[in-house]
């Protein structure tokens, strides 16, 4: 298996795996002993076999990311969720990660633009450690209004002042379901004109009307999921080219898929039909600690599914630095890296 990989879709709530957890909520009780917390579903008590996880569903863990936001309202929880999900990336032999969360604000404990400050000095003083390179996407959800995400977007652009280097994209995702995602598309581009990356959430259920724009108009730097685009899952026979021409790289997320049910079997996943095209994609984990799915596992899905060497896998691996919101000495970097012996 491949020794050394990027990370490019992955949400810092989602990335605690259940130790990181358990440890967040014993702080969380010694710093707010009188407060009651959200219960952890039944099933999450470790140690979780195989066996239960295999039986889990979309809807078994979805609870897990309320009682997560709760765990994590204050900078202090804010500071050790990131240094520990950047640790356990950097253990699987991710070398380049780029971490998304949605700036959130909690009465009396946190604004959002401490929030935003916690991930992006954490996140520098853990580069600084080397190992493992971490850099901030700024999420905006769907369903927030026009307003919220443009008061998140002039904070963002005054942190980006201050952290350059590390603050350096745009994601917008939330509920495929809700709103869209074409409204945003000005201050997608206002922030692109302000030197920000833009990694979208497209086509995670089937939405022509949207995916078109977004594909066409907007050409975002990466598409994340893409799910219903290609005809078998969704999609059409007008989408499907028109992501091939704007050959616009795509995040895909295996096991997410499988948990969410975008996709109905391994087997028919869009991967094949992304390598088939010879198209940019790059493998990814989305919620790691919520749906047990270390980056090193969905190299191996990947690898099992379309039949790939060992060598292959590593090509794929050092091909997706290209597609990273790392500057290019930093690429550089990464690739004399990636291929030493």
């Amino acid at each position: 298996m491949t020794r050394s990989k990027v990370e490019l879709h992955a949400h810092l709530n989602g990335s605690l795996h259940p130790a990181r957890l358990w440890a967040l909520k014993a702080h969380h009780e010694r710093r707010f002993p009188h407060e009651p917390l959200p219960v952890f579903p039944a099933w999450f008590t470790p140690p979780i076999s195989e066996l239960q996880r295999r039986s889990l569903t979309f809807d078994d863990v979805f609870p897990l990311f309320g009682v997560v936001q709760a765990l994590t309202d204050h900078p202090e929880a804010v500071a050790q969720a990131v240094e520990a999900v950047i640790d356990d990336f950097a253990a699987d032999g991710v070398r380049y990660l780029e971490l998304r969360s949605t700036p959130r604000a909690v009465p009396d404990r946190m604004t959002k633009l401490q929030y935003m400050r916690t991930i992006l000095e954490t996140m520098e003083t853990r580069n600084a450690r080397g190992q493992i390179l971490s850099k901030y996407l700024v999420s905006w959800d769907r369903r927030q209004s026009l307003a919220t995400a443009e008061e998140t977007l002039a904070l963002a652009l005054d942190l980006r002042a201050e952290f350059p280097n590390t603050l350096v994209g745009v994601d917008l995702s939330g509920d495929p379901r809700s709103g869209d995602a074409r409204s945003f598309i000005p201050l997608l581009e206002k922030a692109r004109h302000h030197g920000l990356k833009l990694a979208i959430h497209l086509a995670e259920v089937p939405n022509e009307t949207e995916t078109w724009s977004i594909l066409t108009e907007l050409k975002p730097d990466r598409i994340g999921h893409g799910t219903a685009i290609h005809p078998s899952l969704g999609g059409s026979s007008r989408l499907w080219p028109a992501l091939l021409t704007a050959r616009i790289p795509v995040e895909v997320c295996l096991t997410s898929n499988l948990f969410c049910q975008s996709v109905p079997t391994l087997e028919q996943h869009h991967v094949v039909h992304l390598k088939a095209a010879h198209h940019p994609f790059v493998i990814c984990t989305d919620d790691q600690g919520i749906f047990f799915s270390p980056l090193s596992q969905e190299y191996a899905l990947v690898q099992g599914l379309l039949g790939s060497s060992n060598e292959a896998m590593d090509q794929l691996a050092l091909e997706a630095i290209d597609y990273t919101f790392a500057s290019d000495s930093e690429k550089d970097t990464l690739r004399r890296a990636f291929q030493l012996p």
